[in-house]
Formats: structure tokens, C-alpha cells, sequence
């Protein structure tokens, strides 16, 4: 979980739960997070997929969306989450790695920051044009992953700014208002608002 406001972690879950669950689990955290903006991870298994369905299912609704045109001329699609592909991963991993090194946000979880500096790029398999990048050997990436999946959203939706705090009205505007409409608009003042 990261924070809008400054970019900084703020609280982790981590565990091993069927997809299903893991939708639920996410929708919980999201709402004791104030209605959180979810950016989870859909590719390369179905298993983000099937996390994301039971999000949605649940009636979450602040959830990163990734719209598809296969052609100019197709009716975009929409669906929930970050499709991670090579290129999707590649940026991220730079991004990450970047932010790490020069300390732009606060990571106050030590795996998260292993699993950022322990990608390479593994060699291509046969018939692959190119290797994967992914986790050294004897690391993971789920919390790597699930960071760099917060900042895309960060990168999507930008950091949260307050809405703009309005003083009261100056004196001289509740007498003109009571002057000139004293029961307002269906008996409200406009200044009531």
C-alpha cells in the first residue's frame, strides 16, 4: 500500500491466498485505506486476472483500468489492472531502480528493496528473441512487483492534491445575500451551500 500524498510505502500484506481471496483481501485493504486506488498486476497468468474479477466482483471500483485498441477502428476495451508485458516490466524495473538508488520515496520494507535491485535479465530460451527479465536466483519478485505496480498507478493517476480550502464569506456578502434573497432558491441562501 503507498501512499498518494508523498509516494512512500505504507503498509504491506503479504501471504499466499487463492486469486479469489486475494481480490477480497485487496478490496478490504483498499477501503480501510480510505477508498485506495488498486493498481494490481494481470499478466503474464491468469491468476491476476481471476484477483481482479473478484475485486471488481466485491463492488470496489477504484481500480486502475488499461484500455486496448487492437485496431484504429475497434470499440477500445477496458479492463482492470496492469497488463505486464517485457516492455511494461522493462520501464518499470528502470523506474524502480531508479527511485531506490536515489532515494526519492521512503521504502521502509527491506524485501521490497532486495527484490528491486535483484532483477537481471535471464537468456532467451529457445525460439525467444529475447531473455526475461525477472528475480535473480534464491529471490522473488511479488513485492517488487506489486511497488512497481503502485507507482504506474502513481505514474496514471499523479500524487493527490488537496482540494482547495474556501474561507468564509466576507460580512458585506451575507447581508447583500439576506437583502436581496432572503429565503434563497427553494428557501435556501445561496450562502448556505
Amino acid at each position: 500500500v503507498g501512499s498518494r500524498v508523498n509516494g512512500h510505502l505504507v503498509a504491506e500484506w503479504y501471504g499466499h491466498i487463492i486469486p479469489e481471496r486475494f481480490g477480497q483481501e485487496m478490496a478490504r485493504l483498499g477501503r480501510w485505506y480510505n477508498e485506495a486506488f488498486i493498481a494490481p498486476e494481470t499478466e503474464p497468468t491468469s491468476a491476476g486476472r481471476s484477483a481482479c474479477q473478484a475485486l471488481s466482483d466485491t463492488g470496489y471500483y477504484n481500480i486502475y483500468q488499461t484500455i486496448n485498441e487492437k485496431s484504429m477502428n475497434d470499440t477500445p476495451m477496458t479492463r482492470y489492472g496492469i497488463e505486464m508485458h517485457r516492455t511494461t516490466k522493462e520501464r518499470l524495473v528502470s523506474r524502480g531502480r531508479v527511485i531506490v538508488e536515489e532515494h526519492q520515496y521512503i521504502i521502509p520494507i527491506r524485501e521490497v528493496i532486495l527484490e528491486l535491485l535483484a532483477f537481471v535479465e535471464k537468456p532467451p530460451k529457445e525460439g525467444q528473441y529475447a531473455g526475461r527479465l525477472e528475480a535473480d536466483e534464491g529471490f522473488r519478485d511479488d513485492r517488487s512487483m506489486a511497488y512497481l505496480c503502485f507507482l504506474e498507478g502513481l505514474r496514471d493517476q499523479g500524487m493527490w492534491v488537496p482540494p482547495p480550502t474556501i474561507g468564509t464569506a466576507p460580512r458585506w456578502m451575507w447581508e447583500m445575500n439576506s437583502r436581496m434573497n432572503p429565503m434563497g432558491a427553494g428557501g435556501r441562501s445561496w450562502m448556505s451551500v
